[in-house]
């Protein structure tokens, strides 16, 4: 009779005596194996409980396990029980679709009674992990109690039966260094850890290792090998010509490193292969050009390219010797963003012996752009103030460049005014109205007295303007026709 047919139609049973029996105790005898192993012992011992009841023992054996059987001793996954109940009988196996197997067993056992059942001549599954084997308690007439420990047996990898070595081929030039690393698998191919110093690498004909790093210096082929423990394997390394080099150099210049706010600002990028044999291929340039410069504009050199987007300085090949320039002009910008730095870098696909020169850079800080203060008289002003004449005289004082006409106007900063008197009398107040760096002086006329009149108006521009302050003065003397 199979597992199925003796325990199927128990299962479809009421549950009333479930409630009231006591499964008992199922452990596994054996939890550990080694993948692939064949002949392992396993198995379990089961001792009831009260209140006890005759039933059926079902236990699932995982896939990749031998089927479990009861007629050949011989055979692997024989099924043996031993034990002083009324009953304790294999009496089915089953196998499932997804390569499983159920073992079925009649029980009557005692409070306290014990039994024992074998499973032997074991071969186990070649991949490691832990496989569970999941076990209920039937009892007659009722449905299943699982036990409350499934057991479980953890395959671990066998002992190590191989190495390899990665990289398998490789190629350096003469005095390099070629870094390796091995690995272990047992006989199925699963991983195993290595002592990490039990391994030992080696190389001929000629040749050194320092660990597991190998170095040659005569070209040709070289078999590097490494031993663990009794086994071995080996790489190919070899040892090329050595590949011919150019020694890239960069300089960078700057026309002013003080630029006055606006001034033409030109930086100029100079690419040089120092090698007298060798032409550089694959030769580009990073260019970092500051957002501080106004408007820039690159200009390369021959057939190179530049690519303001991304900075790149595209220059192909340069012959031994050869020079490559790109400038990059604009205008100074902002005074207030301080020490700005253009900065370059080569490379090329070309191997490269003295890479220190490979960087350079130039710097320029704005400096303020001078400004002037200028005065324009309200058109009724006379060139002689009569103080005897009623009504205001108004004078109307500005900040402008005069200096760069490709410069913004000055719109930042403030405009103050003092009055001073040939005859060191104060002078009358004013009516003062500052608008966008515009400053409009009025006075009452009546207000002055025959005197020499200075107006002076400063421009302060504040600590990070782009313009630079300034003063400006008024000259201007009053008469009385009125006596």
């Amino acid at each position: 009779m199979t597992a199925a047919a003796l325990v199927g139609p128990l299962l479809t049973t009421g549950t009333a005596q479930a409630a009231t029996v006591n499964p008992g105790s199922l452990k596994q005898i054996n939890k550990k194996a080694v993948a692939g192993a064949q002949g392992v012992a396993l198995g379990w011992t089961y001792r009831a409980q009260k209140p006890t009841a005759p039933g059926t023992i079902t236990i699932a054996v995982p896939a990749g396990f031998s089927a479990p059987q009861s007629t050949a001793q011989s055979a692997p996954g024989y099924l043996s029980a031993i034990s002083g109940c009324a009953q304790f009988q294999v009496v089915g196996t089953t196998a499932q679709p997804d390569g499983s197997n159920v073992i079925a067993v009649a029980a009557n056992c005692a409070d306290g009674q014990t039994a024992t059942l074998s499973y032997g001549n074991v071969t186990v599954p070649t991949t490691p992990g832990t496989f569970a084997f999941p076990a209920t308690f039937i009892p007659t007439g009722a449905t299943a109690i699982p036990f409350a420990d499934p057991g479980t047996v953890t395959v671990s990898a066998g002992a190590p039966a191989s190495l390899t070595i990665s990289p398998a081929t490789s190629t350096i030039i003469p005095g390099a260094t070629q870094a390796y690393t091995v690995r272990g698998f047992d006989a199925f191919g699963n991983e195993v850890s290595l002592d990490p110093d039990g391994s030992r690498f080696s190389i001929s004909p000629n040749g050194s290792c320092t660990g597991a790093a190998c170095t040659a210096t005569t070209p040709g082929t070289h078999t590097v090998t490494v031993k663990n423990k009794g086994l071995a394997t080996t790489a190919i390394l070899t040892v090329g010509a050595a590949p011919a080099e150019a020694d890239l150099a960069v300089t960078e210049s700057v026309n002013v490193t003080s630029p006055v706010y606006y001034d033409d600002v030109i930086f100029t990028t100079t690419v040089t292969n120092g090698s007298a044999t060798t032409t550089a291929h694959g030769v580009t340039a990073a260019v970092a050009v500051p957002a501080w410069l106004v408007a820039p504009s690159a200009s390369p050199s021959g057939t190179t390219t530049f690519a303001s987007s991304t900075g790149v300085w595209t220059i192909g090949d340069l012959a031994p010797g050869a020079q490559a320039t790109l400038t990059v002009s604009g205008s100074a910008g902002d005074v207030a963003l301080g020490a700005q730095t253009l900065t370059a870098t080569v490379s090329a696909t070309t191997p490269d012996p003295e890479t220190a020169n490979n960087t350079a850079s130039a710097t320029a800080t704005s400096q303020q752009l001078p400004a002037t203060v200028v005065v324009a008289p309200d058109p009724n002003n006379p060139p002689f103030l009569d103080i005897s004449a009623p009504g205001t005289a108004s004078w109307t004082f500005g900040v402008v460049n005069n200096f760069n006409p490709a410069a913004p106007a000055p719109t930042e900063g403030s405009l103050s005014w003092t009055c001073s008197t040939a005859s060191f009398n104060p002078c009358p107040s004013a009516t003062a109205v500052e608008t966008a760096n515009t400053l409009v002086l009025t006075f009452t006329v009546n207000d002055f007295a025959v005197d020499e009149y200075n107006i002076q108006v400063m421009y302060d521009p504040g600590p990070t303007a782009n313009y630079a302050a300034a003063v400006g003065s008024l000259y201007f003397g009053t008469t009385n026709s009125g006596g």
